[in-house]
Parts: C-alpha cells; sequence; structure tokens
C-alpha cells in the first residue's frame, strides 16, 4: 500500500502502562497537541501525554462528559450531560472562558466549528468561539 503498511502488520504498544481513569471513558478521543483528550463518566475530561501515557491535566465537571471535544484554535470545547459547554485551554486544562456556555438541557453532542453548533436534547445551539449570546436556537423536532 502507498502508506507501507501491510494488512498483517501488527501495531505496537507505545505506552508502558495503559492511562486508566477512575470509571469509563466513553467519549471518541481526539489527538491534539500532542495529548489524547478524552472524556468519561468519572465525570473528568482527560488530557493524556500521547507518547508516554501520563495525564497533563484532567477537568471536572458536574456530569459526564459524553461527547467528543473539539479543539480549535488552542482551546478544547468539551459538551458536557451537565448543561455545558467547557472552553478549556489545550495546553493547562484551564478554563477559556469565564463561564461555560450553559444549555437548558444535557449535551450530549459533539461541537462542530465554524459557529460552535451544539445538539442538545431539544435544541441545537448556535455560540461564538468568543462565548457571546446565542446566535440561533431552533428546536430540532421543528422542519
Amino acid at each position: 500500500s502507498a502508506s507501507g503498511h501491510r494488512a498483517n502488520d501488527v501495531a505496537e504498544l507505545v505506552w508502558d502502562e495503559p492511562f486508566e481513569a477512575e470509571q469509563g471513558l466513553v467519549s471518541d478521543p481526539v489527538l491534539a497537541a500532542g495529548a489524547v483528550l478524552v472524556g468519561g463518566i468519572d465525570r473528568e475530561l482527560h488530557a493524556v501525554d500521547a507518547e508516554t501515557g501520563d495525564e497533563r491535566w484532567s477537568f471536572a465537571a458536574d456530569n459526564w462528559f459524553w461527547g467528543r471535544p473539539l479543539v480549535a484554535d488552542g482551546s478544547v470545547y468539551a459538551p458536557n450531560l451537565d448543561g455545558r459547554v467547557y472552553a478549556l485551554d489545550v495546553g493547562s486544562g484551564d478554563l477559556a472562558w469565564g463561564k461555560p456556555f450553559e444549555a437548558e438541557a444535557p449535551v450530549r453532542s459533539s461541537p462542530r466549528t465554524r459557529k460552535l453548533a451544539s445538539l442538545s436534547f431539544s435544541n441545537i445551539f448556535q455560540v461564538t468561539a468568543a462565548h457571546e449570546k446565542i446566535v440561533t436556537s431552533a428546536s430540532s423536532t421543528s422542519h
């Protein structure tokens, strides 16, 4: 193949030990800035060093990080079932916004780029990256 890999090649372990959270990891992982970003039912978003498997930082919230985080312009946008989308610095895990974006229902889906759109239980929200007010909120049941 063009990549030089054959179908029967075996992947090699990179980390000496697997990364373990207190409870299951459920979000799709994202690789950014040399870290694997993944959320779980332990109510934390974890940044794990991609080369060593050591935790760089974690960010705790009030509920599960279910949706896949989005990384854009040095920030991680992480949806949470507590009804918030957290904007965090990808390097430190510190809050990038003074407070998270508040939806009125658990945020299950992953944010998307352009205008950060995220699907809650019944609404689609569009928020600017500067955490301005909601641009639009439309019921997902209306067509």
